[in-house]
C-alpha cells in the first residue's frame, strides 16, 4: 500500500492502479482551497452543507456546456478548446433562445425587462 508524502497522517490508498485515490485528507484539501480562493481575491460560497441552491445556476450552465460542446466535439489543442469555449459562451449569453425568457434571447429579454 502507498501513502502520501504530502501528508504523513493521510489514510493509505488501496493497492492497485486506482486513479481515484487522493491521499490528502479532506480537511487539508479544504484549507488549501480556502487559502487559494482567498489569495485570488474571490468570495467562496457560504451556503451550508448539502444546500445546492447557490450552485444550481452553475450546474445548469455546465450541464448545457458539456452536452452541447464537449460531447459532440474533439479538440486537438488548448487553443481550439479555448476558442470553442469563448464562442459557446458568447452564444449562450447573447444569442440562444430560451423558453424561460419567453422565446427571446438573453439580450432581448434583458432589454425588454429594462424597458418595462
Amino acid at each position: 500500500m502507498t501513502t502520501s508524502s504530502a501528508c504523513p497522517r493521510s489514510p493509505p490508498c488501496p493497492p492497485g492502479p486506482h486513479r481515484w485515490c487522493i491521499p490528502i485528507r479532506v480537511p487539508v484539501r479544504a484549507r488549501l482551497l480556502a487559502h487559494a480562493v482567498g489569495d485570488a481575491g474571490l468570495t467562496p460560497s457560504m451556503s451550508r452543507r448539502a444546500n445546492c441552491l447557490d450552485n444550481s445556476m452553475a450546474e445548469n450552465f455546465f450541464g448545457h456546456l458539456k452536452e452541447e460542446l464537449f460531447h459532440h466535439n474533439t479538440f486537438d489543442t488548448i487553443t481550439e478548446f479555448t476558442e470553442a469555449l469563448e464562442e459557446y459562451s458568447d452564444w449562450y449569453n447573447t444569442i440562444r433562445v430560451s423558453t424561460t425568457f419567453k422565446g427571446l434571447s438573453p439580450v432581448e429579454y434583458r432589454a425588454e425587462t429594462l424597458a418595462a
